[in-house]
């Protein structure tokens, strides 16, 4: 089994999650430091601006 990652949890992976898949990501990463909205924002510039300088 592949763990999910947060991409696959927010965009989907095609398919539903099952109740195992979902426990172990939930329980993984739920001791992490969350983002706030304003530092998300300036992390997608930053990549952005990273990716059209390519």
């Amino acid at each position: 089994m592949k763990p999910l990652t947060t991409k696959d949890a927010v965009l989907g992976i095609g398919r539903k999650f099952t109740d195992d898949e979902l426990s172990e990501y939930l329980e993984r990463t739920k001791a992490r430091k969350a983002k706030s909205a304003a530092q998300t924002k300036l992390d997608l510039k930053l990549r952005l601006a990273q990716n059209t300088k390519k």
